[in-house]
C-alpha cells in the first residue's frame, strides 16, 4: 500500500480522470471554510475543466480565491482515489451553454439547447499544482 504525493497526475490512477466519475470540488467561501460539491468534470491532460453558474456561491469563491481541491475516488475501491490542489488558471464564459452539454452527454444526462442557464455559464479550468493519490497493493 502506498500513498503518492506529486505535482502530476500518477498513472496508476490517471483513469479515474477519465470518468464519468463524480469529483468533490472544494472552494474557499468568504469566511474561510471549505464548501464541497460533487461536480462533473473532464481531463485535457494538463487542467481539470468544469463548468459552473456565475450567480452561485462556488463561483464567486473562485473569483475571490483561485485555490481550490478536487478529490475523485473509485467507485470499485473505496480505499483509492485522486486528490488534486490547484489553481483556477482560467474562467471563460460560456453564454451557449455548450460545455456544460458536452459533460451532459459524457455523464448520460443529455441536455439540448437551449439551456436556461447558458447565459450565466462559464468554463472553470483548473491547473494540477500538487498531487495526492492512494492505491493499495502499490508501491512508489
Amino acid at each position: 500500500m502506498a500513498m503518492h504525493q506529486q505535482a502530476t497526475i500518477p498513472e496508476n490512477v490517471k483513469d479515474l480522470l477519465d470518468g464519468p466519475l463524480y469529483a468533490t470540488f472544494v472552494t474557499m467561501r468568504a469566511d474561510g471554510a471549505p464548501q464541497a460539491s460533487p461536480w462533473w468534470f473532464d481531463f485535457d491532460g494538463e487542467f481539470i475543466r468544469l463548468t459552473h453558474v456565475t450567480d452561485h456561491e462556488g463561483y464567486a469563491n473562485i473569483t475571490a480565491n483561485r485555490n481550490v481541491a478536487i478529490v475523485v475516488s473509485d467507485p470499485k475501491d473505496s480505499g483509492r482515489y485522486l486528490e488534486v490542489r490547484g489553481e483556477v488558471a482560467a474562467i471563460e464564459r460560456d453564454p451557449e451553454g455548450d460545455y456544460f452539454i458536452h459533460l451532459s452527454q459524457k455523464y448520460g444526462k443529455p441536455a439540448t439547447k437551449p439551456l436556461a442557464s447558458a447565459p450565466k455559464r462559464a468554463v472553470i479550468s483548473v491547473r494540477v499544482i500538487w498531487t495526492t493519490s492512494y492505491q493499495p497493493g502499490i508501491t512508489p
